[in-house]
């Protein structure tokens, strides 16, 4: 049987290191790839923490009951923006506290679901007809982060319409008026997909509230990516004209925005000031110190899982919305306009 031992002489980390890093530490200061091979080594080598190891002993002559995770992200969209990857993670850890082994299904195989599955986690976008159709299949479907239009759905995520309006009023406070977005989609093709990103939404009613709207300050750059982040500010950004803030959707996005604003010859925050959402590790340690939405990843996963396993034991006709604050950790990256 594995040991943490074995992990880390993989890994080549420390054996301190694997535990904190198995038990979800978020004060730990380590690489998110660091965190991702742990995590893939610890599956490969099929490790049981000590607590589960009796449970899991006394269930092995049972049929595991399973949970599937249709999930749109592969391996590669996880490094380089472990949003998703948190949330993941930590409803593999809450299942395994029930019992319940987790599959990973990709969107474009769902025949791969089974029957007997006990539910359903939908962790990502799905367009209405696919939901209606697991809904219908299943009964018991859990949508996380996903914007959907249809009832009768439990529901888990962030309050990312009061974050944004938060964001947008601080940077107001600080004396912003010309505050530009860098999202993903444009607003027609969001409507073409179904599918809203109220980080943009909520940018756009604001900014009209105040009559600032403009829509040369909203930058959309297609996938949410460092890349493309970097490549959209290039384009769009100069040194002579430029806003006085930016919203971007996300810290992995804030990377590329930081590179692409430096290579200008502009600075952060004095001639820019940027704030991002979800608060990753790394955030805190960008130069400078990145002021960010803090999303509570680990907490969206494990009460997705609790809310499967209510509707499994405690069956209802009633769907339920949970939604988890969000708090703005304040940095170096924004400053006043004097």
């Amino acid at each position: 049987m594995a040991t943490i031992r074995d992990i880390a002489e993989r890994a080549g980390v420390s054996a301190s290191t694997v535990s904190r890093v198995l038990n979800m530490d978020a004060t730990l200061n380590v690489a998110d790839e660091t965190r991702v091979n742990i995590f893939f080594i610890a599956d490969e080598l099929d490790y049981i923490p000590r607590k589960n190891r009796k449970q899991k002993g006394e269930t092995a002559s049972a049929q595991a009951k399973e949970i599937a995770i249709v999930y749109w992200y592969n391996y590669e969209q996880e490094m380089e923006d472990p949003y998703y990857l948190s949330i993941r993670l930590a409803i593999e850890q809450k299942a395994e506290e029930y019992g319940y082994q987790v599959r990973l299904v990709n969107p474009s195989n769902l025949e791969e679901l089974m029957p007997d599955e006990v539910g359903v986690l939908v962790l990502g976008r799905l367009d209405d007809i696919t939901l209606e159709t697991l809904n219908e299949q299943y009964g018991n479907v859990i949508i996380i982060d996903n914007s959907f239009r249809l009832k009768g759905f439990d529901y888990v995520g962030a309050d990312f319409e009061k974050a944004t309006r938060d964001v947008m009023q601080y940077l107001y406070d600080l004396g912003h008026r010309k505050i530009a977005h860098l999202g993903g989609r444009t607003e027609e093709r969001e409507r073409e997909l179904g599918f809203v990103d109220k980080r943009a939404y909520i940018y756009r009613v604001f900014m009209r509230e105040k009559g600032l709207y403009d829509e040369s300050l909203i930058y959309d750059c297609g996938d949410y990516s460092i890349k493309n982040a970097y490549r959209k500010l290039k384009e769009v950004l100069s040194e002579e004209s430029h806003p006085t803030a930016l919203v971007v959707s996300s810290d992995s996005m804030a990377i590329g925005a930081y590179r692409a604003i430096s290579e200008l010859g502009l600075r952060i925050p004095e001639d820019i000031s940027v704030i991002s959402f979800n608060d990753q590790t790394n955030a805190r340690y960008m130069i400078p110190p990145l002021t960010t939405v803090r999303i509570q990843t680990k907490y969206i996963g494990f009460a997705a899982v609790d809310l499967l396993v209510e509707r499994e034991r405690f069956p209802r006709d009633y769907s339920k919305i949970v939604l988890l604050p969000t708090e703005i950790k304040i940095r170096r990256s924004c400053a006043e306009i004097i």
